[in-house]
């Protein structure tokens, strides 16, 4: 698959594409050496189209001898701008799965407090003392509910808690389907 670039030729001046993803209809961005990964974000690209907004650029192939020419000759647009762009992508993803963690993390507890509170209520009515027939019917129907919402709170908490196991390091992992008893 080949890659682009957009060129300035008043500025003399080109910025990396890299391939285009048909699925995500965008392109990779350009890419870090130092973290081995491309930008994956428009920003740079973005950037490079309004400082040259009153210049026509235009984009090139990868596979043209004017391709390697600019590669040659040009200016890189912003070359030592990558890596630092490269780690404050890395950083907002982190961010995000972070985010997303603690909000596993905080439904987990929810669940278990859920849980904790049906079994004081379900204690707490198994306990009562009743002085009629009709009470205690309504007492133990009352109560084989509260039983029967544990029981499905507790398969819940079981089946989130088996998809996902913490390895040494404290990294939360998805545990494939095949893998699960």
């Amino acid at each position: 698959m080949e890659e682009f670039l957009i060129y300035c030729p008043t500025c003399h001046e080109y910025s990396r594409l890299g391939k285009y993803d048909k699925k995500g209809h965008c392109f990779q961005g350009e890419y870090s050496l130092l973290h081995n990964c491309h930008l994956e974000s428009g920003q740079l690209i973005f950037n490079f189209l309004k400082d040259h907004s009153d210049h026509s650029v235009k984009l090139v192939r990868s596979k043209t001898n004017e391709y390697m020419d600019i590669l040659k000759n040009a200016h890189h647009y912003k070359s030592k701008d990558i890596d630092q762009l490269a780690d404050e992508m890395i950083n907002k993803q982190k961010a995000v799965e972070d985010e997303r963690l603690l909000d596993r993390e905080l439904g987990q507890l929810q669940l278990h407090i859920l849980k904790g509170l049906l079994e004081e209520e379900a204690n707490t009515i198994s306990n009562q003392a009743t002085q009629t027939s009709a009470e205690s019917q309504f007492l133990l129907g009352k109560e084989e509910g509260l039983k029967k919402a544990l029981n499905i709170l507790t398969k819940l908490i079981e089946k989130t808690s088996i998809l996902y196991r913490k390895n040494v390091r404290g990294e939360i992992h998805l545990i494939p389907k095949n893998k699960q008893n």
